[in-house]
């Protein structure tokens, strides 16, 4: 807690002229904050870095953080604020027509639409985020999509979490 502490302080000196060169810091600091369940502290630097990422046009970043916010407002309990998160980094990604940012946003559509209830839209999402999955190299991320989505059956087809997790 005292380095994300410290990190955190160090990101709030920053001028906002130093911070384009280095977007991956609030990046890194706000998801620190995350695993710390800290959702309310890393709102800030989150929003600040996409902030300064659009305005200098570093729109590769947009997916990343933008799913950053998702979820850390899905934890605070701010779905329709979540979807709309989700909604931008789906869309940055399309709009960047990267597979390594797509089945991730995908798969955050997904889980956000599913915990709204919009079952349809939710599954429709998880299968184009596997398919987009399978696209590059396996890697500890499309694993995780896999596996995000094989979750969204945990409690109504445990049988079928189970063999799309495995599988």
């Amino acid at each position: 807690q005292a380095m994300i502490d410290r990190g955190l302080e160090r990101l709030a000196a920053l001028d906002d002229a130093v911070i384009p060169t280095r977007l991956d810091q609030p990046y890194m600091v706000a998801a620190a904050l995350l695993l710390a369940e800290r959702f309310g502290d890393a709102l800030e630097p989150v929003t600040r870095a996409m902030a300064i990422a659009r305005a200098t046009r570093q729109d590769r970043m947009i997916p990343m953080l933008a799913g950053l916010r998702c979820m850390m407002v899905e934890n605070l309990l701010r779905m329709d604020e979540a979807a709309d998160e989700a909604d931008t980094a789906l869309e940055a990604a399309r709009l960047l027509g990267n597979d390594a940012q797509l089945h991730p946003a995908l798969m955050m559509q997904s889980q956000i639409r599913w915990l709204r209830g919009e079952r349809a839209d939710a599954e429709r999402a998880a299968a184009e985020s596997i398919e987009v999955a399978r696209r590059p190299a396996p890697s500890t991320a499309t694993v995780t999509t896999h596996c995000n989505a094989a979750a969204l059956w945990a409690d109504e087809q445990p049988e079928r979490c189970i063999r799309e997790m495995v599988a």
